[in-house]
């Protein structure tokens, strides 16, 4: 198929799965809506880091993302990761997938920064989910509601007393406090209904990692809140009962060694990150880093062509070339349109010569994609060198017969 055609190969391709002759206005309707909603995630400029999604998006952009949600009530989720987040994900499938189905993943800790600078994303500075409060208190319009779920006991209510007393960009419109409990506990009709009944705008988590992203995933498709978002030691901060790291120390990424001198038993976590940083340093970055420079130095990232068949029951897009940034969005393009025939589909990478963060970020939107239509992505035929570039970056779930690792 000649590329000149695509646009119209999709937009056919969406009229055979609802015409007007054969479907409602509505059910026409929604499926133009997922539709936008696929290209959307496809447009997201989002990088593969060590197993999880990272957004190279500012501070600006992330505001952005927060009013069109609430005017729009599309729904957002916003996990904000760091050097805690990748040791999970590491270990715990479902928390990497909690990342791997988040609308947008910011890199709430210096050392996911300090990383990606090493493999030449364009990600230059931290967006912690305590600024993201902070700044949406700023905002003098428009004005939003936010729910607080999490913290120790009392914590929410504090924080809430003093945000309301703040007369600010936010009004606090509900709190819950869900006790010390196992995950699967926290999430009982009475919870959610209270916490949609209260009109929200924006749901902030104050559980732990380990608890908090789990409990989103569960229960996402329960919300009805426009934003979500796992804001970590946040309602400590809004509460007072924690005081934030000076700004020096945050940009040094010092911030944990404030952390421990007001919680001194969170020193066993730390030195628990320090060494998984140490090995993922040593036994993957430096590795992939040194790989980029060869593949350059090779000549590997010139051109991507881009064909496709019709299998059976599945879409096969076939690559020839470089799997890399400059060639993302011609790829997107052809992703798109074998998304909107709403079935499998299977990317034939017998014939790749490099892969690099930006694109692997356009492979999990493309799984994330399927995924909403409960389809699989299955990557075949990758050569040697290409697989050890996704091991060594975390990826190799998504080399597994079905995709999902």
């Amino acid at each position: 198929m000649a590329m000149s055609r695509l646009g119209g190969a999709a937009a056919l391709s969406l009229k055979d799965l609802v015409t007007e002759r054969s479907a409602p206005a509505t059910v026409i309707a929604e499926a133009e809506t997922k539709a936008l909603d696929l290209s959307s995630e496809l447009r997201r400029d989002v990088h593969g880091v060590l197993g999880i999604p990272i957004d190279a998006i500012d501070m600006d952009g992330v505001l952005a993302r927060i009013f069109t949600a609430t005017a729009t009530s599309a729904p957002l989720w916003i996990s904000t990761p760091n050097l805690d987040f990748l040791a999970c994900s590491r270990s715990d499938p479902e928390f990497r997938e909690s990342l791997l189905l988040s609308d947008l993943c910011v890199p709430d800790g210096m050392p996911i920064v300090w990383i990606s600078r090493l493999l030449g994303i364009p990600i230059r500075r931290r967006i912690a989910g305590s600024d993201i409060f902070a700044r949406l208190k700023q905002r003098v319009a428009p004005r939003f509601t936010t729910f607080l779920f999490g913290g120790a006991e009392g914590i929410a209510e504090r924080a809430a007393l003093r945000i309301n007393q703040e007369k600010c960009g936010l009004t606090c419109v509900g709190t819950h406090y869900p006790g010390f409990r196992p995950v699967e506990e926290m999430g009982g009709k009475a919870v959610i209904d209270t916490i949609n009944l209260s009109g929200a705008h924006i749901l902030a988590i104050g559980l732990p990692a380990r608890k908090g992203q789990p409990w989103l995933l569960r229960n996402r498709d329960r919300l009805t809140i426009p934003v979500r978002a796992s804001l970590g030691a946040t309602l400590n901060f809004q509460a007072g009962s924690l005081a934030r790291a000076p700004a020096f120390m945050r940009s040094y990424g010092l911030e944990w060694l404030w952390r421990i001198m007001q919680e001194p038993h969170l020193w066993k976590r730390y030195w628990s990150n320090l060494g998984t940083l140490s090995f993922l340093l040593l036994t993957r970055v430096f590795p992939l880093a040194t790989a980029q420079l060869w593949a350059r130095s090779m000549r590997h990232d010139r051109d991507l062509t881009v064909q496709r068949s019709q299998g059976a029951n599945t879409t096969v897009l076939h690559l020839t070339g470089a799997a890399v940034a400059r060639h993302v969005a011609k790829a997107a393009t052809w992703i798109g349109a074998g998304l909107s025939s709403a079935g499998p589909m299977t990317i034939d990478m017998s014939k790749v010569t490099a892969i690099d963060t930006r694109f692997i970020g356009l492979l999990l939107m493309t799984r994330k994609g399927l995924g909403k239509l409960n389809q699989p992505l299955r990557l075949v035929g990758a050569p040697f060198h290409v697989r050890i570039v996704m091991r060594l970056n975390g990826f190799g779930y998504l080399l597994e017969a079905n995709g999902r690792g």
